[in-house]
């Protein structure tokens, strides 16, 4: 599907954003854009804008309006899934997880100089860094699992494996009954605490069913690069890349769910379109 230019979206869609879109668009057309559409800035946009260096940093948050609530933020994936974990029930709207509180941006985050972090601010920083790393470990889990559940992805000549990876990457798009497979054979929801959805009971309407999506697509992608097993020891660089991943995942599940996304990754942009043929890219 090719994406559709700005004026011909949706007035009434708000739009999720990620942070390469927002660092590549010009200050101009940014605050243009924000008079059209209204974006949902992911938790998790913050912390990743809070931890980029200068000038990186400053430049960004220029190109916001000093104005109150210029995004609606929304929670963390987390804390949708523990929603539905709680109600049995897929998780409704997106703008329904979003910060109900007045906010302002500290306009000393536009200032290209070293900035002094608050106590909270500080205390998040650190909370999202040991959310992320746990993420990293997990991912090995993920991806050994899903080559115990698809051998083939290890077998045959790299012509071969390139063919089934592209095939089971087919399935985790488009066939429902492997994602409740897998679902079911990896996280085990009956062994949860409280007990999560029965895979019987989810579809691409729930975020558990998109968060178990992008979990696998990451798992796939990182075990075509490295032959099924995480790299040991693992390079400051390759953990820095894994760790993008894991943010990239979240921004891609909350885009999917919201049906709206902003990004210039390539790849955000391809498996979007992908789980969203009837969605919208700006990119």
């Amino acid at each position: 599907m090719a994406r559709r230019d700005i004026e011909e979206l949706p007035m009434c869609q708000s739009i999720v954003l990620d942070k390469s879109y927002l660092q590549a668009t010009g200050a101009i057309p940014f605050r243009d854009m924000l008079k059209k559409r209204r974006f949902l800035m992911p938790s998790v946009l913050f912390y990743e804008l809070m931890s980029t260096s200068e000038p990186g940093r400053s430049r960004c948050f220029a190109k916001i309006p000093e104005m109150e609530n210029p995004f609606d933020v929304i929670t963390d994936i987390d804390n949708i899934l523990h929603a539905e974990i709680e109600t049995q029930e897929p998780f409704g709207v997106l703008e329904d997880y979003s910060v109900d509180a007045p906010y302002f941006f500290n306009p000393k985050f536009k200032e290209q100089s070293a900035y002094d972090f608050t106590d909270t601010e500080t205390r998040l920083l650190g909370e999202w860094e040991k959310y992320f790393a746990e993420q990293v470990k997990l991912l090995s889990g993920w991806m050994e699992n899903l080559y115990v559940n698809f051998p083939k992805l290890k077998e045959g000549s790299t012509e071969q494996r390139s063919l089934k990876h592209k095939e089971i990457e087919a399935k985790i798009v488009g066939d429902e009954d492997v994602i409740r497979l897998l679902y079911d054979a990896i996280w085990q929801p009956e062994k949860s605490k409280p007990p999560w959805p029965r895979a019987d009971t989810i579809d691409s309407h729930w975020a558990l069913y998109r968060w178990v999506q992008a979990k696998l697509l990451f798992a796939l992608d990182a075990g075509v690069r490295y032959q099924g097993s995480m790299p040991k020891p693992m390079s400051t660089k390759t953990y820095t890349k894994f760790e993008h991943d894991m943010i990239d995942l979240e921004y891609l599940v909350q885009g999917v769910l919201q049906g709206s996304f902003a990004t210039k990754e390539i790849k955000l942009k391809n498996w979007f379109l992908v789980l969203r043929p009837d969605g919208e890219v700006l990119a």
